[in-house]
């Protein structure tokens, strides 16, 4: 029964991890949702600082 509730947090923990995105992944998003470094800033809940390429 343990080992069947590791591999359950460890399935959630890995699914909530966040993917890091590359600059080059980040400015292909924002052009494929025709938006701008402050408008995808406050899409994602960060500072407009933070997605500045």
């Amino acid at each position: 029964m343990k080992k069947i509730e590791n591999t359950a947090l460890q399935m959630i923990a890995e699914a909530s991890r966040c993917p890091d995105y590359g600059p080059d992944m980040v400015k292909s998003l924002m052009k494929k949702l025709d938006m701008n470094e402050k408008g995808f800033a406050l899409l994602m809940n960060v500072a407009p600082s933070t997605v500045r390429l």
